[in-house]
């Protein structure tokens, strides 16, 4: 009787107190958007870098950018993620794909490689001015991943997941392995 009485009072204890989660111990994972200038004249171009801080495994991400189609045009993406070792390959990126006014970008790393945490740069994406003669103001805010005329999300995806790159419209993707031909029909 006793045994019993003293696994019952252990038991009220432990949900009284509650269970410690690696998760609440954990530091919050943050993205931002930096800005190389802060103002653009017509034709210059701007790059904005999304970096992630408090990363923990990071195996591949996927960003979306939002920019003013009236104020600029899109220019390039890169990963940019470090290389862990100088034989690692530093991975595969989707091409960006473009939707009225949003650029999505994806990167995975490949192989049997552990993912990046800490603080890290993991994309850069490249704006270009249009409008002749006027100066446009960039308010790049990184806690919130917002500004006036560019912003964006991003989503990390740790080791042992996948990424779902986005599917451009007309196309259909086709996985085609080593033993397997390509077909043309």
């Amino acid at each position: 009787m006793t045994n019993k009485w003293t696994l019952l009072c252990l038991a009220a204890l432990l949900t009284i107190m509650g269970f410690p989660s690696p998760s609440a111990n954990a530091a919050a994972t943050a993205f931002g958007l930096d800005a190389d200038r802060s103002e653009v004249a017509a034709g210059d171009t701007v790059r904005l870098t999304v970096s992630g801080k408090g990363l923990s495994d990071v195996y591949g991400y996927e960003a979306v950018v939002t920019f003013d189609t009236d104020q600029f045009t899109f220019v390039s993406a890169r990963n940019a993620l470090p290389k862990g070792s100088a034989g690692e390959s530093n991975g595969f990126s989707i091409t960006p794909v473009i939707s009225g006014n949003e650029v999505t970008f994806a990167h995975t790393k490949v192989g049997r490689i552990s993912g990046v945490s800490g603080d890290q740069p993991l994309a850069v994406f490249v704006f270009q001015a249009k409008k002749a003669g006027e100066r446009i103001h960039l308010a790049v805010r990184s806690e919130s991943r917002a500004c006036r005329c560019l912003g964006g999300q991003v989503r990390a995806i740790p080791s042992g997941q996948h990424l779902d790159p986005p599917r451009q419209r007309g196309r259909r993707a086709a996985r085609v392995g080593p033993d397997e031909r390509r077909r043309d029909a």
